[in-house]
C-alpha cells in the first residue's frame, strides 16, 4: 500500500498549519495534493422558516452569505497561495460548490489519506460536517491538524495501541509513513491479551521492515488520554497514530474516551481512522 492522493480541507481557523502539514506529508510521501475548497450554495445558508417574507429580502440575504463565501474563499487561496503554491510539490487548487459532508465524501473516493483541521468550539458547522464525513463515512486515513501544529512530522511516532481493530486499522493505514520515521514507538496503555500486546504489534511491524520500540505504560489515575499525551511529550513525538473508537457524530464527541481527550488536548496532528 502506499499513500499517493492527499486531500486537505481549506477550512478551520488556522489554514496555515493544516496546509503546512498537508505539504510536508505530499513532500515526504511523492503523493499528490488536492486542497480542496468547498462553497456552500449560497441558497443553502439561508435559514428555515422565512416564509412571507419579501423577494428583495431574500435578495439581501443571499447577497450577504454570498459575499461571506467570497470573503471565505479570498482568505483560503491566499493562505493556499503563501503554503501550497511556492512548496515545489505536486499540488492543485480544487475548487467546488455543494454541501460540504457531500462533496468531501466524493473527493475522498479518489483519495488515500484526507488532511483536517482539528474542529474546536468556535469551528463552524461547515467543518464538524466535514469531519464527520471524513472520520465515520470516507473510509480513509484522516490526519487531524490541531491549530498551531508544526509542519515537521513524521521523524517521531507514537502509534496508541490498545489491540483492537480500529489500532490495527490504523497502523495499517499509517504503513507508509512509518516506514520513513526515524523512530517508532508503541505505548499500550493499561493491560491486554498477550495475544494482542505491543510486543506482538511490534513484531508484525519488523515483518514490514519497520523497527519499533514498544512500552507498556501503567494508567494509574490518570485517564487514558492524559498517559497518551504524556508518552507523547516523554517521546518527542510529532504524530500520534491511532484508531477512532464511536459511532455517532463528531460535534456530539460521542468517541472513546482517548480519542475524545487526544483530539481535544494534543499539540500534534493525530493520525486514525475508523
Amino acid at each position: 500500500m502506499s499513500i499517493k492522493s492527499i486531500v486537505a480541507l481549506t477550512d478551520g481557523s488556522d489554514l496555515n498549519s493544516v496546509l503546512s502539514v498537508a505539504v510536508a506529508l505530499t513532500g515526504r510521501l511523492s503523493a499528490r495534493l488536492d486542497a480542496l475548497h468547498i462553497k456552500p450554495d449560497p441558497y443553502d445558508m439561508i435559514p428555515i422558516g422565512i416564509e412571507g417574507m419579501s423577494g428583495d429580502a431574500i435578495d439581501e440575504m443571499v447577497d450577504v452569505a454570498t459575499r461571506a463565501t467570497e470573503e471565505r474563499r479570498a482568505r483560503a487561496k491566499a493562505e493556499y497561495d503563501r503554503v501550497c503554491a511556492p512548496s515545489g510539490q505536486s499540488v492543485n487548487w480544487k475548487e467546488v460548490v455543494g454541501r460540504s459532508s457531500k462533496m468531501l465524501s466524493m473527493a475522498s473516493r479518489f483519495a488515500d489519506l484526507l488532511v483536517l483541521a482539528q474542529p474546536d468550539d468556535k469551528s463552524p458547522d461547515t467543518l464538524f460536517d466535514a469531519a464527520d464525513t471524513a472520520l465515520f463515512e470516507s473510509g480513509r486515513p484522516v490526519v487531524f491538524v490541531p491549530s498551531g501544529a508544526s509542519s515537521v512530522l513524521g521523524n517521531r511516532i507514537m502509534i496508541a495501541w490498545n489491540g483492537s481493530t480500529q489500532a490495527a486499522l490504523a497502523v495499517t493505514a499509517a504503513l507508509p509513513v512509518l516506514h520513513l520515521a526515524r523512530q517508532v514507538d508503541i505505548i499500550q496503555a493499561g493491560e491486554i491479551d498477550k495475544e494482542l500486546s505491543a510486543n506482538e504489534l511490534a513484531l508484525y511491524l519488523a515483518l514490514h521492515g519497520i523497527k519499533a520500540q514498544n512500552h507498556a505504560i501503567d494508567v494509574g489515575i490518570q485517564s487514558i488520554g492524559g498517559t497518551l499525551i504524556a508518552a507523547a511529550e516523554r517521546f518527542e513525538s510529532d504524530l500520534i497514530v491511532m484508531g477512532a473508537y464511536g459511532h455517532s457524530r463528531f460535534r456530539e464527541r460521542i468517541l472513546g474516551g482517548a480519542t475524545r481527550d487526544l483530539l481535544k488536548d494534543s499539540p500534534w496532528p493525530i493520525l486514525m481512522i475508523h
